[in-house]
């Protein structure tokens, strides 16, 4: 038998979400509770027989009533509900019914073609919400919410001004304009809370400073302490004994290797919560110093010493051998300060100042390896805890790099290869060289952007003439390209009274722009000499580029330069005029062996995969601590060194925390460019992924036949001794001594025994290059660009001859 069904009596639920799946979109964009009547200009049109616009306010405020009363439905804003305006506020249903249901009037408005559209309809950006009129907008609803909010007022007197300075920054701030710089929001912040502790009529002790802007405060300190004393007392932050304390709390630094070189690194890993097992980056190089004898007071040992002599720090008992002391060793005052560095191999982190000691302007090779066995011997193999160094960079002296061969001569560090099959079967095989220390391995690194500011100096010497198959490369073309000032991307400042240490200079000869500009220009054996040398600096420093793309590219230069090298032997000619320099092609060698050895031990010799990051191996990092230091004092002595550290250490922390500006790369004369700390676009997932072996061959084939090619180009053909499109040169007169420090000042006096004239090389290299002795028939039509460099040449002959015959 059938129950009778019971109706109940139940309120009109309108329509929702559960009817139109826009609805809940529709009700959060539109902020009128009215909609679906007529459109105001029909009205104004009917009633008072003119447009809407021309109406007086009343008459406006009329048509919006006749407006209300055409509308079909009605919002509910807060539950997402629409009603119709004729709603039958009940609905009969069954007792049993889930939930509630709408009416027959509400589900008419679901079946209207203007309810259709207006719920179709994307909501207004925010940057246009500004056009929508006020009678399409609860006014009343945001005056009401601004006022709860304490934000009344502020509308109140910035709505009716234009360009308010207040508004604006509120604008911008709730944008995040001002995201990138928190020191600033911070700043506010503190304001802010000043005043609320005034108010409350509380002082500022023991307040509470953020971390962006208390480094920010610290920092100025370091740098200026009269400015920083200034500022707070304006702006407010810690007093200047509150810091001295922090800084104080840190290990000390002392002259030379010993226990405390190992406590800072300990206290440096610690600080960062660094397993000791990770990798680490350690560097050392080389700075002036004003040579001087001081005293020095070490507050751990309560003891006295005299520092500024070479060797290690002298103990002085009283004032009357200190007297004796300075007589004594005013004769080994140390010229130079070497620092050795370390860091963690990650983007924003500071370097540590591990040691320092003073040197002479005399320095061997063998001293510097004796010290630096000491500290890798306390790393490495004494230190209670294990140290992962990797890498140990320098910048390329020659010294440096002899003192990394001495370790291995002494017996101290022992050498594993792996070696890469040349492509090349009748070659010998690649050996990438990695030191063993103990159970550790590292690779010895040579900085990058030194190399690349060592081959642009090989360029613009005079006492060499690159010759890159039938190309000539020289000074005088950069000059050329420079002064085309509408197509180059140098400046003057370049090439002119340069600064040879100016790493942003040397970033934009081989520069992608540089490049083309030299193609376009006509010097194709300038551009791809750029291009070799550049991409090999740039397997270290780019930020984007994968594993094996960085090793094609140092692979490539390794096998550019060595068939340069068997180009010039083919062709008679002098590697020691028409080559780089020894120590260009030393560095080259051991950067490319560097890297290779870095992505080796990464894949092969880590206990965890881990990123390898090699802009930051290497010398950068004394680079950027030399420059700190003469920025706060351009002559320092070595006391002045150690008692600047502290302050250097919160100043590397505030280097690391700012983000490089790519407008300061555009500088000129500018020295060196720092952006070891800066890791941006860097993708750590794929850094952390290496080749293997299979891959590593794989790549050298393809170096190898690039290589080729490349020479191909210039007119070298491996194999066809000699050159049939080289103009041989005769070599018996160029084969002179020529200093291949390129980066000083050359100094002594050449042997008279091989003294011979610039305008006799140059006048004998012409009579070469012009066919003097081929019948005028035989000689073959020269491009006009040759003709022109020959013609160049024989003017300059002409002068140098007339300076000789005066000089007589």
């Amino acid at each position: 038998m059938l129950k009778p069904v019971t109706l109940v009596v139940r309120p009109c639920s309108g329509i929702t979400g559960e009817h139109d799946a826009r609805i809940p979109q529709y009700t959060s964009r539109t902020e009128v509770r009215y909609a679906g009547g007529r459109s105001r200009a029909s009205l104004a049109i009917e009633h008072f027989g003119q447009t809407f616009l021309l109406l007086s306010k009343e008459q406006k405020d009329e048509v919006d009533l006749h407006y209300r009363t055409s509308c079909q439905w009605e919002l509910d804003h807060d539950d997402g509900r629409v009603f119709s305006c004729v709603c039958l506020k009940t609905v009969e249903c069954k007792s049993d019914a889930q939930g509630l249901q709408a009416c027959s009037e509400c589900l008419q408005i679901l079946v209207l073609h203007s309810f259709q559209v207006s719920i179709s309809r994307t909501g207004a950006s925010d940057e246009r919400r500004k056009y929508i009129p006020f009678r399409n907008q609860s006014v009343a609803t945001g005056k009401m919410f601004a006022t709860n909010r304490g934000l009344g007022r502020f509308v109140q007197e910035t709505i009716l001004r234009k360009h308010d300075m207040l508004l604006d920054f509120t604008v911008a701030l709730s944008s995040g304009a001002f995201d990138d710089n928190p020191s600033f929001i911070q700043l506010l912040e503190v304001m802010t809370a000043r005043h609320q502790r005034q108010a409350r009529g509380r002082g500022f002790q023991n307040m509470r400073y953020v971390s962006d802007f208390y480094q920010f405060c610290h920092e100025l300190q370091c740098v200026r302490p009269e400015a920083y004393r200034l500022f707070s007392s304006k702006f407010g932050s810690r007093t200047e004994r509150s810091m001295l304390k922090l800084r104080s709390s840190k290990p000390k630094m002392t002259i030379g290797i010993s226990d405390t070189t190992l406590d800072r690194v300990i206290k440096y890993l610690n600080d960062y919560d660094y397993p000791s097992t990770a990798p680490l980056a350690c560097s050392v190089d080389d700075t002036k110093l004003h040579p001087s004898l001081r005293p020095y007071y070490d507050k751990s040992k309560d003891s006295w010493y005299l520092l500024g002599s070479t060797g290690d720090p002298i103990i002085v008992a009283d004032v009357e051998q200190l007297k004796e002391l300075i007589q004594q060793t005013s004769g080994s005052l140390a010229s130079k300060a070497c620092v050795w560095a370390m860091s963690i191999p990650l983007s924003n982190v500071p370097p540590l100042i591990m040691a320092i000691l003073p040197i002479s302007e005399s320095n061997t090779a063998a001293s510097l390896e004796q010290v630096e066995e000491k500290l890798l011997r306390l790393l490495l193999i004494n230190s209670p805890m294990p140290i992962n160094i990797i890498s140990l960079g320098s910048d390329g002296t020659a010294i440096e790099r002899n003192a990394r061969r001495l370790l291995v001569e002494s017996g101290f560090a022992k050498v594993e290869y792996t070696k890469i099959p040349h492509p090349e079967l009748r070659a010998r095989p690649l050996k990438v060289e990695i030191l063993v220390i103990g159970k550790h391995r590292l690779t010895i690194i040579q900085d990058s952007k030194h190399f690349r500011k060592t081959c642009r100096n090989n360029l613009f010497t005079g006492a060499k003439q690159l010759i890159l198959g039938n190309q000539l490369i020289y000074y005088q073309q950069v000059r050329s390209m420079v002064y085309d000032q509408d197509h180059s991307p140098l400046y003057v400042r370049d090439v002119d009274k340069l600064d040879r240490q100016d790493d942003r200079a040397a970033a934009r000869l081989f520069s992608a722009a540089n490049i083309e500009h030299a193609i376009n220009a006509g010097h194709a054996g300038l551009a791809i000499f750029l291009f070799v040398f550049g991409e090999a600096c740039d397997a270290y420093q780019s930020r984007t580029l994968t594993h094996t793309e960085r090793i094609h590219m140092v692979l490539l230069a390794y096998f550019f330069k060595t068939l340069w090298k068997s180009c010039l032997a083919e062709n008679g000619y002098s590697s020691t005029r028409h080559y780089l320099s020894h120590e260009a092609d030393d560095i080259l060698d051991i950067m490319v062996n560097g890297l290779l050895a870095l992505i080796i031990i990464h894949r092969d010799h880590l206990s965890s995969p881990f990123p390898l990051l090699p802009w930051i191996h290497g010398s950068e990092p004394n680079e950027h601590i030399f420059g700190l230091l003469r920025s706060t004092m351009p002559e320092f002595t070595i006391v002045d060194a150690i008692q600047m550290i502290p302050k250097l250490d919160v100043r590397l922390m505030a280097a690391c925390q700012r983000k490089v500006d790519a407008s300061d790369m555009c500088h000129g004369g500018a020295g060196y460019a720092h952006t070891h700390f800066d890791g941006s676009g860097a993708d750590l997932e794929s850094l952390a992924c290496f080749p293997s072996q299979e891959t590593f061959e794989h790549i050298a084939g393809i170096a190898w036949t690039e290589a080729n090619a490349i020479w191909e180009v210039l007119g070298y053909f491996r194999g066809s001794s000699p050159t049939s499109s080289l103009p041989l040169v005769p070599i018996t007169d160029l084969d002179v001594d020529i200093d291949d420090t390129l980066d000083e000042p050359t100094t002594g006096l050449e042997s008279e025994s091989i003294e011979v004239s610039d305008w006799q090389i140059l006048d004998e290299a012409l009579q070469a290059a012009t066919f003097a002795s081929v019948p005028p028939s035989d000689i073959p039509d020269l491009p006009k660009g040759v003709e022109d460099i020959l013609n160049e040449c024989g003017l300059a002959a002409a002068a140098l001859n007339i300076c000789d015959l005066a000089s007589v």
